[in-house]
């Protein structure tokens, strides 16, 4: 009995896993969308980004490389490149807005494609594990 308990909730605790993972990326669909204005571009741009630096400063307040925390950076990354050439046509709004200070649309979109270059194998290995 106790061990069909525990096989029950491991059963469950992997399919929320699962739940998890796909819940956290369909969360963002609408925000990384093609979007109707570049005010909602530029709005949902900044949603996304502050997400991922969220993400990204509780890793390295405690860096651990677990799929639980790295799957939402991984999305995070994939995300900003999504958002950017979903949006490819405001270009010259995200260029005279104040997140070109640091990079313009283009070095923006590179960046963002090296991250997701630099950290497939996290990734691959986190999406695998929660999915």
């Amino acid at each position: 009995m106790k061990k069909n308990i525990m096989i029950v909730l491991s059963l469950l605790s992997l399919n929320s896993t699962y739940v998890f993972a796909n819940a956290y990326e369909d969360s963002f669909k609408n925000t990384i969308a093609t979007q109707a204005t570049a005010n909602d571009f530029i709005k949902n741009y900044e949603i996304t980004l502050t997400e991922l630096e969220k993400k990204i400063e509780n890793w390295q307040a405690k860096p651990d490389e677990s799929s639980e925390v790295w799957f939402p950076i991984c999305v995070g990354y994939e995300n900003m490149v999504t958002i950017l050439k979903n949006n490819e046509k405001y270009k010259q709004q995200f260029n005279e807005s104040s997140f070109a200070a640091a990079m313009n649309f283009d070095e923006t979109v590179e960046n963002y494609k090296t991250e997701v270059e630099h950290a497939t194998d996290l990734c691959q290995k986190a999406k695998k594990a929660l999915h």
